[in-house]
């Protein structure tokens, strides 16, 4: 299954690895996890009506979409619901 994250983008559900909340976060230190970690991924700009962060296993995206509101499309395709961060 997929889940539309914004704009033209669609990714794997299997892919993702988290779904964080914008204004909870600390893009940096998210950036510095990820260098240490050996990932480089290739980071979109940051555009100012992003609302939540989904990390992926390759890439990270900014979206204009609320992490629940994510969350609960993400539960919805898969049929299993995620801890709230």
């Amino acid at each position: 299954m997929y889940l539309h994250v914004g704009e033209d983008c669609i990714i794997h559900a299997k892919d993702i690895v988290v779904i964080l909340d914008r204004k909870g976060s600390d893009i940096p230190d998210l950036l510095r996890y990820w260098k240490r970690m050996g990932k480089f991924p290739k980071l979109p700009v940051l555009r100012p009506d992003c609302k939540s962060i989904v990390i992926t296993t390759e890439q990270i995206y900014f979206s204009p979409f609320a992490s629940s509101t994510l969350k609960k499309h993400l539960a919805r395709i898969n049929g299993h619901s995620f801890s709230n961060l």
